[in-house]
């Protein structure tokens, strides 16, 4: 069995095209979180998305606040690029119906495909949106994080994002999965990122190419001002956010 593990695709419909393009085969689908912002293409995001019928699915700290909820805060040099990207692009995209079921997708989630027993968060069991496991973390700080989950399920991996940065680490008996940033990829390579759980070969980490240009012109189209634009751009193209993470 292979599952395709994506999340953070942040509005852009071709990075998350091209992951699909790149995957080949797969039989199954994990998307953990944020879907939203950022991006020029919401809806499409979540078109294609829904045809994927997801076995996990679960709400990202973007996906939760565009419903108004209480928010969270990602990277510092973006907050003024997410409340733009919402109020001019999220917004005005996606009806009433689409905001709700973002809204009311569950912030954690298990499921046993095949008996392989996977939980799915946005950011981690401990904090399910606010809070990410970084790869410079102890093994202890991992595994502080992790303790959550063993009260929910006894998972074989765990799936978390939230930070753009792809990572997989071992604690005790879980694997824990990061498939990084498909349309915000924050590890200085601007290329989409994706995990795939093989279940003979392991978990394997790809990245796809797509039109980061094009990306861009689909954004400037919707009137944001030039400063926000400038570092909407400078971190599709580079990869990186433009100040340090938290």
């Amino acid at each position: 069995m292979r599952i395709l593990v994506i999340a953070d695709i942040h509005g852009n419909i071709d990075a998350l095209k091209a992951v699909i393009n790149n995957a080949g085969r797969f039989d199954e689908v994990v998307v953990a979180g944020d879907l939203v912002d950022y991006g020029p293409a919401p809806g499409e995001v979540l078109d294609e998305v829904r045809s994927l019928s997801p076995a996990l699915w679960v709400r990202g700290n973007h996906d939760q606040y565009i419903a108004r909820r209480p928010r969270c805060w990602g990277a510092q040099g973006l907050r003024n690029a997410a409340k733009a990207t919402r109020e001019l692009v999220t917004r005005r995209m996606l009806s009433a119906r689409e905001l709700r079921m973002l809204s009311v997708k569950p912030s954690m989630a298990a499921v046993n495909l095949d008996g392989l027993r996977i939980l799915a968060v946005h950011a981690s069991p401990h904090s399910p949106l606010c809070s990410g496991i970084y790869p410079w973390y102890t093994e202890e700080r991992v595994a502080r994080a992790l303790s959550q989950a063993s009260r929910h399920v006894e998972a074989d991996y765990v799936v978390a994002a939230h930070t753009h940065i792809p990572m997989l680490r071992e604690t005790g008996s879980m694997r824990l999965v990061n498939p990084g940033s498909v349309g915000q990829p924050r590890d200085g390579d601007p290329r989409a990122s994706y995990m795939i759980i093989d279940t003979e070969k392991g978990v394997i980490h790809r990245r796809a190419s797509y039109n980061v240009e094009k990306t861009i012109g689909r954004l400037r189209k919707f009137g944001i001002e030039d400063k926000v634009m400038r570092v909407l751009a400078q971190t599709l193209r580079t990869g990186r956010a433009p100040k340090p993470l938290y």
